[in-house]
């Protein structure tokens, strides 16, 4: 009774694999002589983005010499300097019986401004590739994105870090006494709050920056940025996110200089304790 159920689901899977393959067959007669015989040495480096346009294509084609290897060079651009940065570069091979030649890149390529492809048959065959190059001037724009989006960075961690240690010093060292958990919890919450409130118009720049399309971009750079963020929603938009920065940064920043006292302390006391040994 269990095993009359297992053979009849049995059989009709292989019916039905007998059935997908004769469809195959029919209506695919082709497609493994296709695959077998299609045996093309293609390259392919690097991948298109939207934006990018064929920035070179060219035929590349070498008559057979009797019992020799022939090769040949392709530079693009065949001369000075391009301002466009390669995406992909393709070579496909037009000899699909398996005999055509080679194709390698051996300078430049995807993600440069230059390449060149070094090309080689078999003995006693000739080649022909078709190449295509594909790039973008606006790549420019993403490598410029990242220069700002850094100097942004550099300058802002610059400026916070200098007001950042300057208040909190002030703070401590402006109480008479000895530095007690509360001083050290104030003085390091202020030091956040002020820090924060020096460097949110930077904050708010480098976000925008980093937001812009940078294959269509809006800014040319941090003054750029600022004058049209400006004309087109006040000065007030260089204060977004202060509130929040600050009911962040009070308890943040006073629990992180009370671990760096701690740490200081404790690093004190161990040299201390060294150096009387020694």
């Amino acid at each position: 009774m269990v095993a009359r159920p297992v053979i009849l689901a049995c059989v009709t899977l292989l019916l039905h694999i007998a059935v997908v393959n004769g469809a195959l067959a029919y209506y695919y007669p082709s497609l493994e002589y296709q695959v077998t015989r299609n045996n093309s040495h293609n390259l392919s480096q690097g991948w298109r983005v939207y934006g990018d346009r064929i920035l070179h294509r060219e035929l590349v084609k070498r008559s057979y010499k009797l019992f020799q290897v022939v090769t040949a060079d392709l530079r693009y651009p065949s001369w000075g300097y391009t301002n466009a940065t390669i995406t992909q570069v393709l070579a496909l091979d037009q000899v699909t019986d398996g005999t055509g030649g080679y194709a390698n890149i051996t300078r430049g390529g995807a993600g440069l401004h230059e390449v060149v492809l070094r090309f080689k048959s078999q003995r006693n065959h000739s080649f022909s590739f078709i190449i295509e190059i594909y790039g973008s001037t606006k790549q420019s724009c993403r490598e410029l994105s990242f220069c700002l989006i850094v100097e942004l960075l550099s300058s802002r961690d610059v400026i916070a870090s200098s007001v950042y240690m300057s208040v909190y010093n002030g703070c401590v060292e402006g109480q008479p006494g000895s530095k007690n958990l509360f001083i050290i919890m104030m003085a390091g919450g202020f030091a956040g709050i002020i820090s924060w409130g020096v460097i949110i118009p930077l904050d708010v720049i480098k976000s925008r920056i980093q937001s812009d399309d940078p294959l269509n971009p809006k800014y040319k750079g941090m003054l750029d940025c600022f004058v049209k963020s400006y004309r087109r929603d006040g000065l007030a938009v260089f204060g977004r996110g202060f509130l929040v920065n600050t009911l962040r940064a009070f308890p943040v920043n006073g629990a992180i200089f009370v671990g760096f006292e701690w740490s200081y302390g404790m690093c004190k006391n161990i040299g201390e304790g060294l150096s009387l040994q020694n």
